[in-house]
């Protein structure tokens, strides 16, 4: 590009972190004039998006005994423009059980975990769903509460 005496030129710049954390770079303008080339740092800090998992609850209230009870779902929602890769989706307590169809890469998108509930005794049981998203080593907790009658 040329530039007359007194012109000026503006040039956008797109930052696209590859993971979390600062970083910097530096934007080199070569040119005829002297002093070239011209060097400007450019900083800016990558930031992990925001995985929310709704509701913060399942709560199957009372269920038979060896029944298993009906569907509750948790939305995982990206509310970023990152993408999260979901690399499991686990709890302690086999009364439990949640469906993996959100393993795998979420993009800008909406994912539902199934859960179902199956009490083997009569008793008020509680476990805690965790979802884990790697490499960026985020996990987000739901509680699950159940009681078999």
């Amino acid at each position: 590009m040329t530039l007359a005496a007194g012109q000026n030129l503006s040039c956008k710049i797109t930052f696209r972190p590859t993971a979390p954390g600062a970083m910097k770079g530096v934007l080199t303008i070569t040119s005829n004039a002297a002093g070239s080339p011209q060097s400007v740092t450019v900083t800016g800090t990558g930031v992990t998006g925001k995985l929310a998992p709704t509701p913060s609850t399942l709560n199957f209230g009372q269920v038979p005994v060896n029944s298993t009870s009906a569907v509750k779902t948790l939305k995982l929602k990206n509310n970023t423009d990152s993408t999260f890769t979901i690399s499991r989706i686990t709890n302690a307590n086999v009364n439990f059980v949640p469906s993996q169809n959100c393993v795998g890469t979420l993009g800008t998108t909406t994912c539902f975990v199934d859960v179902t509930y199956t009490p083997s005794s009569a008793t008020k049981e509680t476990d805690t769903l965790t979802i884990t998203d790697l490499p960026d080593g985020i996990t987000r907790t739901v509680r699950l509460i159940g009681t078999g009658k």
